[in-house]
């Protein structure tokens, strides 16, 4: 398993407790990262995190923040899918 990592979206927004855009809402720093595993065919995973914002972060920061979030998941999503489309074969009980 390896996995990329891409921003697929930085952006500040104002959202409520329930993480809806609003106008009146908390200014956040949204970070959404694009995870794709190279031995997942045609599939990646997308999630999304809003950060408090500060001002001494970089946007360096906050993407490592985001990714050290979002890390745990991430490797959930590619372990469900180390599987899909091995072939078992009977005689050896072993993937392949």
């Amino acid at each position: 398993m390896t996995l990329s990592v891409t921003v697929e979206k930085f952006v500040q927004e104002k959202i409520d407790e329930d993480k809806n855009l609003v106008p009146n809402g908390t200014l956040k720093q949204n970070v959404t990262l694009k995870f794709k595993d190279t031995d997942i065919d045609n599939n990646s995973y997308i999630e999304t995190v809003w950060l408090t914002i500060d001002s001494s972060k970089s946007d360096d920061d906050y993407v490592k923040e985001a990714y050290e979030a979002m890390k745990d998941n991430a490797t959930a999503w590619s372990n469900e899918y180390k599987l899909v489309g091995k072939t078992f074969n009977t005689d050896t009980g072993k993937m392949e």
